[in-house]
């Protein structure tokens, strides 16, 4: 799932950049994946792997278990943070 996610950014990332990082999310099988891209990649990325802008704990998901680093040409590292949401969470959100 998460690599889905790091290789969609990586079909689009011939895109010219600009300085504008934003948070973007997943969530599969009550696990959720964030990582920080450039803005520019979030359109059509979002066609093939289903991004949300936010932070996995925006939506409940606040234990962290671990980060995956996926490398790639152009775009570079990117540090896919993983979450599940804890047994003790009071701020679980539906998700749309």
């Amino acid at each position: 799932m998460f690599f889905h996610l790091a290789f969609g950014l990586l079909i689009f990332s011939r895109i010219k950049f600009n300085n504008k990082i934003i948070i973007v999310h997943k969530i599969k099988d009550n696990v959720c994946g964030e990582t920080c891209i450039n803005k520019n990649l979030l359109t059509s990325a979002s066609k093939f792997t289903n991004l949300k802008i936010g932070s996995c704990k925006d939506h409940g998901y606040n234990h962290f278990i671990k980060s995956d680093n996926f490398t790639f040409p152009i775009v570079g590292e990117l540090q896919i943070n993983i979450y599940h949401i804890s047994n003790n969470s009071t701020n679980n959100k539906t998700i749309s």
